[in-house]
């Protein structure tokens, strides 16, 4: 399943939403494209407000304080 995670160097809830997020690669076939906004105007202007973001292919967007049992809850949601 494809998932898009956006991020910025120096965000701890970036950092800790991606090591969540990476702990279930493989129990979930994820494959995880990764964008930092500051590289990205229109992840920036969509998402800055918002990071750490993870969008799945259903349309569910997490953000914020992303948890592995939300992220977990989220991919399972995504394959109904």
């Amino acid at each position: 399943m494809d998932v898009y995670f956006y991020t910025k160097q120096g965000c701890p809830l970036c950092e800790r939403a991606e090591g969540a997020l990476e702990s279930l690669v493989s129990k979930y076939s994820l494959t995880v494209y990764r964008t930092d906004i500051r590289y990205d105007q229109e992840a920036y202007r969509k998402y800055r407000d918002m990071i750490p973001v993870i969008e799945l292919p259903d349309g569910n967007v997490l953000w914020g304080r992303i948890d592995i049992d939300e992220i977990g809850r989220a991919c399972r949601s995504s394959f109904k």
